[in-house]
């Protein structure tokens, strides 16, 4: 694997975040984070970071300043498509994940 450049927009990180989570590379997701989404992520290191079948279909960013309010869209093997919350800041001149919400909020009385 070739040593890419830090992601530039906050959609690319998002979708950079994603993919390492779900590729359960915890640790690499854990550079894209500060504040509570540190919290979260080493919760899922703790708890082993098992891999998921997960693709990004689109994120789309609401940018305000040096903030960006953000929605994940993913289709995953086992839910379909569904879409997560993630609100970023702009530290350093890098955007990192603040808050993500990772939690699926599904219940099988509403499927």
């Amino acid at each position: 694997m070739s040593c890419s450049s830090y992601p530039e927009t906050p959609e690319e990180v998002v979708e950079q975040f994603s993919t390492y989570l779900s590729s359960g590379e915890c640790e690499k997701a854990r550079e894209f984070c500060t504040g509570n989404a540190m919290e979260t992520i080493q919760g899922s290191i703790d708890s082993g970071c098992e891999p998921y079948e997960s693709k990004v279909d689109s994120v789309i960013c609401d940018i305000q300043g040096d903030e960006a309010f953000c929605d994940c869209y993913e289709t995953r093997k086992s839910f379909g498509s569904i879409s997560f919350p993630y609100e970023l800041e702009r530290t350093e001149g890098k955007w990192k994940v603040r808050n993500n919400t990772k939690d699926i909020g599904l219940e099988e009385d509403s499927l």
